[in-house]
């Protein structure tokens, strides 16, 4: 199949992931429910690109070292992503973690990351990067890990950060 050929991604289970958890990589859903995304980059860590889905973005913040693009997108709800990758939440979300409206969550969020308060997590396999997302529990994403993915942990602005398994 070529590389922009496009594919259909079925999802028959539903799960719920908060803003501060994501779906254990051993729970990986069935597949079932069609959707065009053009073309899947991995099985078994799904990849959507943001720029594949037909959203407002209202705001782009790149990293210093140019690595991370954070997004932040209007629809019905606002949304904050790392653009290409399928880590995102949302601010209602946000809102009902933080007793802060809808908009004043976002803001606060996206700050939290830009001003290098949040330690973000790059997940990579075979050197190629996966996922990418926030943690406030750097030592628990190891939980999950699989043994041929490896996971980096930084700051917005690059600094590494060292993380020991617990």
């Amino acid at each position: 199949m070529p590389p922009d050929a496009p594919c259909q991604l079925h999802l028959s289970k539903s799960y719920v992931v908060d803003s501060r958890s994501r779906l254990a990589r051993n729970q990986m859903p069935d597949w079932g429910l069609t959707a065009n995304f053009g073309r899947i980059l991995s099985m078994r860590f799904i990849r959507i690109a943001t720029s594949y889905l037909a959203m407002n973005v209202v705001e782009k913040h790149t990293s210093p070292d140019g690595f991370l693009r954070l997004i932040v997108v209007r629809e019905v709800d606002g949304a904050i992503a790392f653009d290409g990758y399928s880590w995102h939440t949302h601010g209602d979300i946000l809102a009902s973690l933080s007793e802060l409206s809808e908009s004043e969550a976002i803001r606060q969020f996206v700050e939290q990351i830009i001003r290098d308060e949040q330690i973000i997590v790059v997940s990579r396999v075979n050197g190629e990067v996966q996922d990418i997302w926030p943690t406030d529990d750097p030592s628990g994403e190891f939980k999950y890990k699989p043994p041929e993915e490896s996971l980096e942990f930084r700051r917005w602005s690059g600094l590494a950060v060292e993380v020991e398994a617990s």
